[in-house]
């Protein structure tokens, strides 16, 4: 039981630790998050 209530949490949680992650990536980088798209804009250079 508290296996699948942790399992169930995590699956909640990893999608959007995994796309925090990847917006600050991009945004150290020096881009913009496009969140409609879902993808990091580069700055043009």
């Amino acid at each position: 039981m508290v296996i699948a209530l942790a399992l169930a949490v995590a699956a909640m949680v990893y999608p959007a630790l995994r796309q925090w992650w990847d917006v600050d990536r991009c945004v150290d980088g020096g881009g913009r998050w496009d969140y409609q798209s879902d993808s990091c804009v580069a700055p043009l250079r």
